[in-house]
């Protein structure tokens, strides 16, 4: 199975780095925010996510070994070709793993900046909204 995304794995793994990645440049430039409440909810959820993911990534050894199908012609053939999926350098199950693990950690890593970020946003928007209503907000 190949994903729709040219060149980005079997599982798309590279449209959801960029994804994540854009999301981090966009907070690191102010355009993205969230608040602290909502953005360390999201970050627990996605951090027990990852901590499933490592769980999952370090049993996959299992993967790259031949099952035990038999002696047959057919599972002779099969067996190395199973094998072969988890392990494959591109579109192997254990690197786009590996690439999953690091969207993860990229996302954090953008709901964290935009957390920061959540402040300066809100007392530009409710300037912007006193400048054009003339009323003044203290902050």
């Amino acid at each position: 199975m190949t994903s729709p995304d040219a060149g980005s794995g079997t599982l798309g793994m590279g449209g959801f780095l960029r994804s994540a990645a854009d999301m981090r440049t966009a907070a690191a430039a102010g355009r993205f925010a969230a608040d602290p409440e909502s953005g360390r909810a999201l970050v627990a959820v996605l951090a027990r996510r990852r901590t499933w993911a490592v769980r999952q990534f370090n049993t996959m050894y299992r993967l790259a070994q031949e099952p035990p199908l038999g002696s047959s012609p057919g599972a002779n053939v099969f067996k190395p070709f199973f094998a072969s999926i988890a392990n494959h350098p591109n579109e192997g199950i254990s690197p786009q793993w590996e690439k999953f693990i690091q969207v993860i950690d990229e996302t954090i890593r953008a709901v964290n900046e935009s957390m920061k970020n959540y402040h300066d946003i809100d007392v530009e928007q409710a300037g912007r909204l006193n400048s054009t209503s003339g009323y003044s907000h203290e902050t």
